[in-house]
């Protein structure tokens, strides 16, 4: 298969560079190598976000299922989670079992390292659309999406999702070059591609969709094709015949994932899909300044957000593909048409729908390795055209290494909270602050409860930790209650009739119940405030 980078025929002379595609490949390789390293480094550093204790439970109650041998199915009915596959949540529960880690800094571990996985799988699908500097350039524009790589420590459904997402993606357009007769290998690998992200979201059967387009497509190609037009029916029995095992395959592999879904496998991931067509879900929430219903949502909210989200140059990397991607349709080969629809669909289908969203992107994050693999794809195209023009070369890469330190500049000054990123088209976070959600995941109280206690610690002395204080949360409780000591007990700020010491509140929804007390505790970043603690108790003097 003849790629853009074997094709520098287009382009004039290669440089030696150019000449040695593996260079690129081990670039990339590096890439992962530090990227797994750093997560390996910081994943300590990252909070419990508010639903990663039921979904904790989630994990062990399948694990427990399958001990029992569904003696016991509290996997069945536990919250509304059973609605969903527990592919992460069962894998973190196993290596629990053997981590030297508390168990959700082994989450954060196993959850940052998918995140990897799903930039190494961005790279292949850019690298086959466009060659191994396309997939370098790619996988290197995902790892620098400060939501991508904030959210992949504690995020344990669309992180997964979207990493099983983009390899499917991948395998779907390697089986779009070897339509009629696709190697069963390639199609079993695409068939666990597809379980697996149906075993993290039942959102995954788009997938199926995804590939009745590339089956229709190819032949319509054929059709399109007088000499093919004869042999068309004959063809197609080859089509059939040659990707059918994709969908027991993919069935298989998210059952073992999903108790639920086993004991009905047509009917139970239908009920769920509907569910979750029109999840219950209801409030409001500021968006570009302007409060806007998850219900009632403008048909622009996922553009909208991408824009403002994404690193400054990534955006019109993404526009000028979208405008050559158009200009270009005509003479689209099938690989390019099954990309295309891949990124394309799922956003139709949702504003079509009127589905449910909120937190900002991270319902779509499975978006952002595609939006990806095109910043690379162009960036990789930019760079040919500039290649006879030598000095222009050298100071177009010298402000992307500039930019690119000012960008890596603000992740660390964001980090642990990279996701809560707002690019300078709103002003940066500090533009963003009252106009759009931020510490959605709470990812923030981590910090502020470990540094309330070692303030009072300090203040006070060792002893202070095995005093009964009351903590008074507002917001998730658990989320900050995991960071306490043991005999500090953790209520929720709303519950009546109790007398707190301390008060520890998100700034994402305040609470009507906070007291007065100084502040001891806060966590914020680039000026922004994210949560505070409040030292609540009565002095002496005044009792």
């Amino acid at each position: 298969m003849a790629t853009l980078e074997s094709r520098t025929a287009l382009v004039g002379a290669p440089s030696a560079t150019l000449a040695i595609p593996a260079l690129w490949d081990r670039l990339a390789w590096l890439l992962f190598t530090g990227l797994a390293a750093t997560v390996f480094l910081t994943f300590r550093h990252y909070g419990v976000t508010f639903d990663e204790d039921v979904q904790n439970t989630y994990g062990d109650l399948i694990v427990q299922w399958y001990a029992t041998r569904g003696a016991d199915d509290g996997a069945l009915t536990y919250s509304n989670l059973y609605l969903y596959g527990g592919l992460f949540d069962t894998l973190a529960s196993l290596a629990n079992k053997v981590s030297p880690f508390g168990v959700y800094e082994t989450r954060h571990l196993l959850n940052g390292w998918v995140g990897v996985i799903g930039i190494a799988g961005c790279w292949k699908l850019a690298r086959v659309l466009g060659g191994p500097r396309a997939g370098l350039f790619a996988a290197a524009s995902l790892a620098l999406v400060p939501d991508w790589y904030g959210q992949m420590f504690n995020n344990p459904k669309d992180i997964p999702f979207a990493a099983a997402m983009t390899w499917a993606t991948y395998f779907m357009v390697r089986l779009a070059h070897r339509l009629p007769t696709p190697p069963l290998a390639l199609v079993v690998k695409l068939g666990v591609a597809i379980g697996l992200a149906l075993g993290t979201r039942v959102g995954g059967v788009i997938l199926f969709i995804n590939l009745a387009f590339v089956l229709a497509a190819f032949l319509a190609l054929e059709a399109a094709v007088p000499a093919h037009r004869l042999r068309l029916p004959r063809t197609a029995r080859h089509v059939v015949r040659s990707v059918w095992p994709v969908v027991p395959v993919a069935v298989t592999v998210m059952l073992v994932w999903w108790p639920w879904a086993q004991q009905n496998p047509i009917t139970n991931p239908l009920e769920a899909l509907a569910e979750f067509s029109h999840f219950p879900m209801e409030f409001d929430f500021a968006f570009f300044g302007t409060w806007v219903g998850t219900t009632t949502l403008p048909w622009y909210y996922i553009p909208g957000f991408l824009s403002v989200k994404l690193p400054e140059p990534m955006v019109p990397l993404v526009v000028i593909g979208a405008v050559l991607g158009v200009w270009r349709l005509g003479r689209a080969r099938l690989p390019w048409l099954v990309f295309g629809f891949a990124l394309l669909f799922p956003p139709t289908y949702i504003v079509a729908s009127h589905a449910v969203l909120y937190d900002n992107i991270r319902h779509v994050l499975f978006l952002i390795p595609l939006l990806a693999v095109i910043a690379g794809l162009v960036l990789d195209r930019f760079d040919r055209l500039l290649i006879p023009a030598r000095a222009q070369r050298i100071a177009v890469w010298s402000a992307v290494a500039g930019f690119l330190v000012y960008h890596l500049g603000v992740m660390v000054a964001l980090h642990p909270d990279e996701y809560i990123y707002f690019n300078a088209f709103v002003g940066g976070v500090p533009g963003a602050a009252d106009r759009f959600d931020m510490d959605f995941w709470s990812n923030s109280l981590a910090e502020t409860t470990t540094a309330m206690v070692a303030k009072i610690t300090a203040s006070e002395g060792p002893s202070a930790l095995w005093e009964p204080h009351t903590v008074a949360i507002c917001g998730p409780t658990f989320s900050a209650a995991y960071y306490l000591p043991p005999a500090w007990k953790a209520v929720d700020a709303d519950d009546d009739g109790i007398t707190p010491d301390f008060y520890i509140t998100q700034l994402r929804a305040p609470c009507d119940s906070e007291t007065e007390g100084p502040v001891i505790a806060r966590t914020e970043r680039m000026g922004v405030p994210l949560s505070y603690a409040r030292d609540v108790r009565v002095p002496p003097s005044d009792e």
